[in-house]
């Protein structure tokens, strides 16, 4: 048993087991900014889209205001959508 213990112990001081263990370290590492970096990107894409659900309500709010020209919900919904992609492009968020 002495003799086992005695291996594994040689084989544990090894370079090698220390390079795997700190390899394994920094793939986790990069493993971990690579999620965080997706996480932000997503958070960034649903900010955009309240600002954007946030323009369209304005804009729609505007024309229920003053409906002249505009008749159908339909239009009126697409033109609220339209104008609130404008505001984003002209905001320099598309």
């Amino acid at each position: 048993m002495k003799d086992l213990w005695g291996r594994f112990k040689a084989w544990w001081t090894t370079q090698d087991v220390f390079d795997v263990w700190e390899n394994t370290r920094e793939a986790r590492e990069k493993e971990r900014k690579e999620r965080e970096k997706e996480w932000f990107a997503a958070c960034k894409e649903q900010e955009r889209q309240e600002l954007r659900d946030r323009f369209a309500m304005a804009a729609l709010t505007g024309m229920l205001a003053y409906p002249h020209g505009v008749a159908m919900p339909e239009q009126i919904a697409k033109r609220s959508w339209d104008c609130a992609d404008a505001m984003l492009k002209a905001r320099g968020d598309e």
